[in-house]
Formats: structure tokens, sequence, C-alpha cells
């Protein structure tokens, strides 16, 4: 270590104590030939550290396929005659921030050049076909690999990958042949049945395995290198992460309600024990657009992710030959101060009062590769627009923290685990609290939970419209005497 200069933190550490983030999108067409040519390192890492930015994420590779580092093994951007990456990690290392190589698994480039490697998308999804590499193709092993392995050697913090995931249904020769020999059946030709439930859940087991892949090829050269992989282990793919996950995140939806957004994610990351960030960004309607924020905006969706324990990562876009927006850096600066004087409350934990549980087995049941997590979503805003502080847990932890709640609520899980259904009998009997909703435990026409319910079913009604009528008065006190209608599905039920 050189004289003079301070003991740099690992990378776990540094991270995790690391609040206020910032994200810059950089996705440059090859034909583009002004990349860069306006991007000064140095001044770029001096303004983001005079901002109070303590970490970022820099583009390693776009998702054209383009490499924005001296690769010998992939396809660096055509008209970048410099190490961009490389001048931008020495120049942060030089003022203490962390850095974060963003890398986009989508690679254009390769789905042209390589046609039998492109996702191809399944006869009976409509609209599952796509331009990008398949992630069951040999592009996993010729390209994927050996550019992780190179770029593990520079001095990062972690890897933050965008699309690691199987996100539409996939019929190629390669999902076709290595469905077929893991799963010891024919590829299903059809998106009903058995044999398609079989391929969901193979799906999973992809994910799965492309995460094993990524962190094993990076740690091969930097055990230290932290992995995150946007929107994994999210609701609509839910399941817990494997240890070499360094830290969980995602870019929040912003064409919806951001600071709802923002909440509900954060309630889920808190509840898988890793470090995570919420990604919100600048922009008044999400990427793409050029607009700035209100300062309002911004703060009311990082109050929303710090208050959930989460860091707040920033998104931003660079101009196309790599200038930042002032304005932009200015509104950065601002959000990052509003942090900053709050950051020494930060390191605490949910107490835990109601819980909301996710089941796993549920979400991968319906059939889905990206799950339908409306029930879950409607639980939350339920409880927030009431001021009821809640945890989302997925059942593996709430099987371990069950008593440390006063109310439990499944909302809409159809499979619940023969094993949680046990435990749930024994919180209710031990004086805990149970609310179910819609046909949460229903399986082959009968509910798991009935008898601790003390209700039998009688169907499922078929309309998707209806009116309910609270019949306890503590829960029709203040509503309009009138039934209020509903739009979403019933089941029919009797005491048992």
């Amino acid at each position: 270590m050189e004289a003079g200069r301070s003991m740099r933190l690992p990378a776990f550490i540094g991270l995790t104590r690391a609040y206020r983030r910032a994200h810059f999108d950089y996705h440059t067409p090859p034909g583009v030939d002004a990349v860069a040519k306006g991007f000064d390192a140095e001044r770029f890492v001096e303004r983001l550290a005079e901002a109070g930015c303590q970490a970022f994420n820099f583009f390693a590779k776009d998702v054209f396929g383009n490499c924005y580092w001296d690769t010998k093994v992939g396809n660096k951007h055509p008209h970048l005659d410099r190490d961009l990456l490389g001048e931008v990690v020495d120049a942060a290392r030089r003022r203490g921030l962390r850095v974060i190589a963003y890398y986009n698994v989508m690679d254009l480039i390769n789905a042209r050049r390589h046609p039998e490697w492109r996702h191809v998308g399944h006869p009976a999804v409509p609209g599952s076909e796509g331009e990008y590499v398949c992630l069951n193709s040999p592009w996993v092993e010729e390209v994927f690999i050996p550019e992780l392995k190179e770029l593990a050697h520079y001095d990062l913090d972690g890897v933050f990958f965008d699309f690691l995931y199987v996100r539409q249904p996939c019929a190629c020769r390669w999902c076709r042949e290595t469905f077929e020999r893991e799963a010891g059946e024919p590829f299903p030709e059809r998106a009903e049945g058995p044999g398609w439930r079989k391929y969901i859940e193979w799906v999973r087991k992809v994910n799965d395995k492309l995460v094993e892949v990524a962190c094993s090829a990076l740690h091969s050269v930097n055990p230290q290198l932290l992995v995150a992989v946007n929107w994994a282990y999210t609701p609509r793919q839910p399941g817990e992460p494997p240890e070499c996950i360094g830290y969980l995140t995602l870019d929040v939806d912003e064409t919806r309600c951001p600071v709802l957004e923002a909440s509900y994610h954060a309630k889920h990351f808190d509840g898988l024990g890793k470090p995570f960030e919420v990604m919100v960004t600048r922009f008044l309607k999400w990427w793409g657009d050029w607009g700035l924020k209100p300062l309002e905006q911004l703060l009311a969706e990082c109050a929303t992710v710090i208050a959930n324990g989460g860091a707040c990562n920033i998104g931003d876009h660079l101009y196309v030959d790599g200038r930042q927006d002032p304005a932009a850096l200015e509104l950065m600066s601002r959000a990052f101060e509003f942090i900053r004087v709050r950051e020494e409350c930060l390191p605490s934990s949910s107490v835990p009062y109601v819980a909301v549980l996710l089941s796993a087995a549920s979400s991968w049941a319906q059939g889905r590769v990206l799950a339908d997590d409306s029930p879950l979503r409607g639980a939350h805003l339920l409880l927030l627009e009431s001021g009821v502080h809640h945890d989302v847990l997925l059942d593996s932890r709430l099987m371990e923290e069950m008593y440390e709640y006063r109310l439990i609520i499944v909302p809409s899980q159809r499979v619940v685990e023969p094993e949680l259904v046990d435990a749930l009998k024994e919180y209710v009997a031990g004086g805990g609290s149970l609310l179910v909703t819609f046909d949460t435990s229903l399986a082959d026409g009968q509910l798991e939970l009935g008898e601790l319910l003390g209700v039998e079913l009688e169907s499922e009604e078929p309309v998707e419209l209806g009116y309910i009528r609270p019949l306890d008065p503590g829960l029709a006190k203040g509503l309009p005497e009138s039934p209020i209608f509903v739009r979403g599905r019933f089941t029919a039920v009797r005491a048992a």
C-alpha cells in the first residue's frame, strides 16, 4: 500500500455502506462514430464525487453487444479507440468511489452473426420471439464465460447483469435438446398441461444455472466481486437468492407509480436476507425520456427506498458522445444530500408486525415465465394505504419467523405447501391471526386450509365482476351502506 493512502474496504463492506449510487445507461449503436468523443473519465468521476455519489454502474457491455473495455474475446465498439471502462475504474479508485460494471446479455450483434443462437420464442405463445441470443445456446460457453473472465481482471467492486434470466419461452434447437435431456420427456408444443408446467419448472432451473455460471466465471478470477442480477428473485420469478449473489437490485417500472413500486419491491427484497438497492431514474417518464423529474418526486422515491432498508440508485443516460447532463447531475446531488443527512439512521431492520406470504411454488405453478403478482400487489397497496406496517416473506422464511408476527396474510396463493399448512394451524392454535383471500390453498377442488378456516368450497365463480358487503360491524364502520363493486374473481364457500 502506498504511503498516505487509506486501506480500501472489501467490496461487500464498502458497497453495503454506500446508500448513494448512480447508474449511467450508454447503449450506443455500432454505427455511431461519436461514441465517447466528449467523455473525460477524470472529470466524470470528479463530478460524481462532488455530487456525493459513493458507487456507480458503468457500462462494460451494452444491449447491442458492444464492449467498452479492451477486450480480446468480445466485440469492442467499432468506433471506440480507448479503454473506457479501464479509465473510469482508475479514476474512481483515486477518489474512493465504488465501480460496478454493467453487462447486458442480450447481445444483438451475436444474435445476428449467429442466427442459430437466436431466441426464437414459442409458437404457442404469441409475441415471445426476439432478436437476442438464447441463454441455452452455445453463446454461453463461446462468448459469455470468456468475456466475464476477461472483465473480472479489472479492479471492479462488482458486476450488474441485465436480462440474465429467461423472460420469454423459447423453442429453439438448444432449448428443445436441453429440456428433453434434463427433463426426460418431449418438449411441450402447447402452452398448457403437465408438459408445460414441467417446462416452466425447468425455466426456473435454467435461471439458477445461469447465475451459477456467471458467478463461477467471475469468482474464478476475483472471488471478491459482488454479483447482482437486475429483476432476479422478484415476485414475478420468486426464489431464495444463492450465496454467490452479492446484493439484490431492480430498476422499478416507472410507467406505474414509482413511489408505490419502490415500496413494493423494497419490502420484498428486505425479506430475502441480502443487501439490496432499488433503482429509480432522474427521468420524468422513465428510460428514453430526457426530461427531468421534479425534485420532490425524486426525494419521495429515495425516501421510500431507504425507509425500507435499501440503497438508492439513481439512473441517468449519457449523451451519445459520453457527456453528462449537468442539470441531471445537480438533481442527483440534491437527492444524495437528502440521503446523506439520514444515513446514520439507515442500518436498521424491520420490526415484525404483519407478514404477507409470497409462495414461490404458487407463482411458478401459474404456468407463466413471469408470474402475475397482482394479489401480492393488492395486499401491499391495501396495507400501505391503511398505514399498516408489514413485511413480505417467502414461505421458507415465514416458516422460520412466523411467531414473531401478529397477523399473517395469504393473498391468493393457490399453492401452500403441506408443511406450511401444518405450521399455520399451529400458529393459529397458539393465538396468531390469519387472513386469506380467494383461491388460497385450492387444490383438486379442495381448500387445504379449509378445516382451519372452517369453510368448504362450493364453486369457483366464472364471472370476474362482483360486489362485497362487509358483515363485521368493525369492518363496515365508515363505509357506505351500498355494496362495493369489485373487478376480480370469487370463490363460493359454505361453513363447514
